[in-house]
């Protein structure tokens, strides 16, 4: 069980910019969360603008705080900005959610949201998020792998992910190249053998080929295994 509840000074739930920018609730509309699944997406829909967003996810145990930056990984689906979280043990976390107008001068995003969640139980075993580039803030969604776990057989692993007007998707794991399919408009797939470099800390790049070169690519996200 998660120890009690910390004290938040500066409240949770909506800050006046959530409803400046015309934000909503879409998954979880009660500031509060109490749950048992330590992996799951928290949802917001930003209807009115285009948002450039980040978070801060803290952990409280045993009276100590600290951050946990791997634990969230932010993507954006039509109107949805979607952060799946991942975290790794029972306890009470804060999450706070910055955003701002694409177009916004200037580089400073206010707190626009703040959850606090108690996490009862941790019923799976969670495994860090790939780091995103920011070119994969540009149109860019990852459907799968969210994260690779090391502990299971890797020789067959789907890459499924959209890349707004993508030539070549290809995901490149030590010197190796490994193609992915195109599906139908934005949409790319593909089973990459990933088995015999698991274990041994190597980079794995998911990478786009988005200029006229087509044989210039850029990292969208990485991976380590």
């Amino acid at each position: 069980m998660s120890a009690g509840r910390p004290a938040i000074p500066e409240g949770i739930g909506q800050k006046p910019e959530f409803q400046e920018l015309g934000l909503q609730l879409k998954s979880h509309t009660s500031a509060e969360i109490s749950t048992e699944d330590n992996i799951f997406d928290i949802k917001i829909k930003s209807p009115k603008c285009a948002l450039k967003t980040t978070f801060k996810l803290l952990q409280y145990k045993n009276g100590n705080e600290k951050e946990v930056p791997e634990g969230v990984f932010t993507q954006m689906k039509d109107d949805d900005v979607v952060f799946h979280l991942a975290l790794p043990e029972p306890a009470w976390y804060k999450l706070n959610i910055f955003a701002t107008k694409l177009d916004a001068a200037g580089s400073t995003l206010p707190n626009v949201f703040t959850y606090m969640i108690d996490l009862k139980r941790a019923k799976e075993a969670v495994k860090p998020y790939p780091k995103a580039y920011a070119d994969f803030a540009k149109g860019c969604y990852l459907h799968k792998p969210l994260f690779l776990d090391t502990t299971k057989d890797l020789s067959k692993v789907h890459f499924k992910v959209e890349v707004k007007d993508a030539k070549r998707v290809a995901v490149k794991a030590g010197d190796e190249w490994f193609q992915l399919t195109k599906q139908g408009g934005d949409l790319w797939e593909g089973d990459v053998n990933l088995q015999p470099y698991r274990g041994k800390g190597v980079p794995v790049n998911l990478n786009a080929s988005i200029g006229s070169d087509e044989t210039q690519f850029a990292t969208l996200l990485q991976y380590t295994v």
